[in-house]
């Protein structure tokens, strides 16, 4: 049962560190600029960096405790910032603004 449990863990920190940064580099690079190995990389750089950042500022500045939701809710808004300029940017370039 521990081994499952270190699995999980492994799994959830691993998706953790990659998915924020990813959907952020999906909505900062356009598809076609960035081959997938930089892609990986800039998503590992993108995580590891914004994350611990923003909760560092929401701790400081508005007295926002760390925590699992915290940590759940920032990385919930990072990836949503990214998919919704990942959206805007496509909706731009169908448009012709770009």
């Amino acid at each position: 049962m521990v081994e499952w449990a270190l699995v999980q863990g492994f799994i959830l920190m691993t998706s953790a560190a990659f998915f924020p940064g990813f959907f952020l580099s999906l909505g900062l690079f356009p598809l076609k600029t960035v081959s997938l190995p930089y892609r990986v990389g800039w998503s590992f750089f993108l995580s590891i960096a914004c994350v611990p950042l923003t909760l560092y500022v929401l701790n400081r500045v508005f007295g926002m405790p760390i925590h699992f939701y915290s940590v759940v809710g920032v990385m919930g808004v990072i990836s949503m910032a990214g998919i919704l300029l990942f959206v805007a940017r496509g909706r731009a370039q169908k448009k012709g603004l770009q």
